[in-house]
């Protein structure tokens, strides 16, 4: 599985993981104190305060494996993985949203955000990064029609970041289906031919 790169306080790297065991941390206790105390905040309305203990979160890009800066200029690997956020949900909305997804073949995987009300999601593409935006365009569209819900469209940059969480009850599926973008037929050979590779990664090349 690729690995993608944690970062402190937005800039700041601190190792390399693969989102595997990303989503071990994220199933267990790890980050359990911090998260409740963030969804409690919420539940009380404090949400200036929620968000600002969000921020002391660690946090991964999952599109991406980046040298000292998360920028473009710093990316050391394009991880073939797609991010979708869907925030602001109601119990119901929340729920629900989480049976449908689990039950698409591309999920990789899912859980709820640490905000408690939300729901990150896991999908990795057929192609390169030179493809990025218009796998995203489709990834997003196919998530948001299967649901009926609007994802955050700001999760679309490679950079992006997502927060550590805590989900016991996490979806991961290690036989999922890497989606398959349609590109133009003048592009179908253009294919992330480093994908094989990304598998042999080794989370020991830099951090433990």
């Amino acid at each position: 599985m690729s690995a993608c790169t944690i970062f402190k306080n937005f800039a700041v790297p601190v190792e390399d993981k693969s989102l595997v065991i990303i989503s071990n941390w994220i199933a267990s206790d790890k980050y359990k104190s911090e998260v409740e105390e963030i969804r409690s905040l919420v539940v009380q309305g404090k949400t200036e305060e929620a968000s600002n203990k969000k921020k002391r979160l660690l946090a991964f890009t999952p599109s991406g494996l980046f040298k000292e800066k998360r920028l473009l200029t710093h990316l050391e690997r394009y991880t073939g993985f797609l991010h979708l956020d869907f925030d602001k949900l109601t119990p119901e909305q929340l729920q629900n949203a989480f049976q449908v997804i689990s039950g698409i073949p591309y999920t990789f995987m899912c859980f709820i955000s640490p905000s408690g009300n939300g729901l990150k999601v896991f999908i990795e593409v057929d192609t390169g990064m030179e493809h990025h935006d218009t796998a995203y365009q489709q990834v997003q569209k196919y998530y948001e029609e299967a649901t009926g819900l609007k994802s955050d469209p700001s999760c679309k940059d490679i950079t992006r970041l997502c927060f550590m969480s805590c989900d016991p009850n996490l979806y991961k599926n290690l036989n999922y289906q890497k989606f398959e973008v349609a590109l133009p037929q003048s592009e179908t050979g253009i294919r992330n031919t480093e994908q094989e590779s990304l598998y042999q990664y080794s989370d020991t090349t830099r951090g433990t």
